[in-house]
């Protein structure tokens, strides 16, 4: 039983290093091509990205009058990891999103 435990342990912790040292290369990878973020990743792809959106929006830093559907916004991560696609491998893959999601529907400062 103890074995067990340390071995469901092991494998939280291996997961979670896993999702953090993610690069935007490597979501483009899983992610970038298709408008529907390829068949066997779309669930994943389209929730990914619409976490992002909800968390930003909850806090205030998106701004849009109607939110966007899932599609849409994975098809706007798409085109700017594109346009972005000399620094893919430079940055975690949650910085990308972001910038990706806010050049879209940020907040304007004034």
């Amino acid at each position: 039983m103890r074995k067990l435990i340390l071995t469901a342990i092991a494998a939280i912790f291996s997961f979670s290093a896993q999702a953090q040292a993610q690069t935007g290369w490597d979501f483009y990878q899983r992610c970038g091509t298709g408008a529907e973020a390829g068949f066997l990743n779309r669930d994943f792809c389209h929730a990914y990205v619409a976490g992002f959106y909800d968390a930003l929006a909850a806090t205030g830093r998106v701004c849009t009058s109607v939110p966007p559907n899932d599609t849409q916004l994975v098809m706007v991560v798409q085109n700017w990891l594109r346009g972005h696609a000399a620094v893919l491998n430079q940055h975690p893959a949650h910085f990308m999103i972001r910038n990706a999601i806010m050049s879209s529907w940020g907040c304007q400062t004034r």
